[in-house]
């Protein structure tokens, strides 16, 4: 299992449309930060968490299915932001540092155990 936090803000454009802006702003920024090269089709929505020092409020989504070819980066604002590595959950503190990134983990984790007992 595998995790990756795609993250920016909602946009105004994101409340324009007949759909969640939560959904719109999800798939909007997935299609960004991957080049358009990724779309989520299956998502769950687990929760929402505050970074209380820097005052931001997260909406975390669980995708579970998605098309395309992962690409080895992302992009912001045209340029390459950051290289894209697979991780398996249990090597987080290895890579995580940010208590956030800790709670997105232990909710998917959360998730995960919940769906494999149905």
């Amino acid at each position: 299992m595998t995790f990756f936090f795609p993250s920016g803000k909602i946009d105004q454009k994101d409340h324009d449309v007949d759909e969640d802006y939560k959904i719109v702003a999800l798939k909007r920024e997935i299609s960004e930060e991957f080049r358009e090269q990724i779309s989520c089709d299956k998502f769950y929505f687990l929760g929402e968490i505050t970074a209380e020092p820097i005052k931001i409020h997260f909406y975390v989504y669980l995708v579970t299915d998605f098309e395309g070819i992962m690409p080895k980066f992302t992009v912001e604002d045209g340029k390459k932001f950051a290289n894209l590595v697979w991780i398996k959950p249990e090597e987080a503190k290895k890579y995580f540092i940010h208590d956030t990134a800790f709670e997105i983990c232990n909710m998917i984790n959360k998730f995960l155990t919940k769906k494999t007992k149905i």
